[in-house]
């Protein structure tokens, strides 16, 4: 990688420098969104929902400090200044949601032992020590740390994903279910950069589909663990089936697949396809012009 470049323009890599403004474009505070109502919205539910909700809630937390672990590793590996423009927002952007998680636990729950009980409850799942574990085994190499970073921000958030769009098409939890609106839209943009960036580093030496089949086992029993099934009339088999379904899509983004069928997404679940959610738009960048009129100035000089 390029480590003597010392000014951003002109662009050499517009493809990144795009993904990173556009990650711009959809950055919001955590301390903006009013969340007066989510304390008597999730004292109204049973107390299924209630554990589902303080379980997510609580991984996700942890899950953003552990997502920005990924993006300073990779700082290390990509030294290119528009690699860098979007590792960095990135890292930013964690800590966002890190901010939005613990301002929604707060109104869950009030006592700190309760919250400290809350956390070692859910760092003893199976699944969230198993994630840990398989997190740090996959960042040895750049090319391993990037579909690292393409699997955390697609496969594990998964269950959350449906979660949200759930309580979202129930017209309750609307703190909660920000995560469909907001979140997801900016996580589709980082799963972008990280198939993008691994096509360009390509290691034919990776065992790609073990990465993802390992992902989606550990994502699955996440699914389990957190009780979203019993909370909810959707069935774990149709969870589990989105689950693989999330797998197939980034390892075909990857350049690869499970085998000679995609995964479909389970009919179970098209409801979800017509619940609002704020959606990416095609942005107009004006790099090509910039990068003219800098040109022009260096010429000129």
């Amino acid at each position: 990688m390029n480590e003597s470049k010392s000014y951003l323009f002109p662009l050499q890599h517009k493809k990144e420098w795009d993904l990173y403004k556009e990650s711009q474009d959809y950055f919001w505070r955590a301390d903006k969104i009013d969340l007066s109502g989510e304390t008597s919205e999730y004292m109204s539910l049973s107390p299924k929902h209630q554990e589902f909700i303080k379980n997510c809630t609580a991984a996700a937390a942890q899950d953003s400090i552990l997502f920005r672990g990924i993006s300073l590793n990779l700082l290390e590996a990509f030294k290119e200044l528009e690699y860098q423009s979007f590792l960095g927002y990135q890292m930013a952007a964690d800590n966002n949601h890190h901010e939005y998680y613990c301002r929604l636990l707060d109104k869950y729950v009030h006592s700190k032992i309760k919250k400290k009980k809350l956390f070692k409850r859910v760092n003893k799942f199976y699944s969230y020590s198993n994630k840990c574990l398989w997190l740090e085994e996959n960042t040895r190499t750049p090319a391993k740390r990037i579909v690292n970073y393409a699997l955390v921000k697609s496969i594990f958030g998964a269950t959350m994903t449906i979660a949200a769009l759930w309580y979202k098409s129930h017209g309750i939890m609307k703190g909660f279910s920000l995560y469909a609106d907001k979140i997801e839209r900016e996580l589709e943009v980082h799963v972008e950069f990280a198939t993008h960036m691994y096509q360009i580093i390509r290691d034919y030496t990776m065992d790609v589909r073990k990465m993802v089949s390992e992902a989606v086992t550990i994502e699955k029993e996440f699914c389990s663990d957190s009780l979203f099934f019993e909370a909810t009339s959707i069935k774990l088999s149709d969870m589990e089936d989105y689950i693989s379904h999330c797998g197939d899509v980034v390892l075909t983004a990857l350049g690869r697949k499970f085998g000679q069928k995609h995964i479909a997404f389970p009919s179970a679940l098209n409801w979800t396809k017509t619940v609002l959610i704020s959606k990416r738009e095609p942005r107009d960048s004006n790099c090509e012009d910039y990068e003219s009129e800098e040109n022009d100035s260096l010429d000129s000089n």
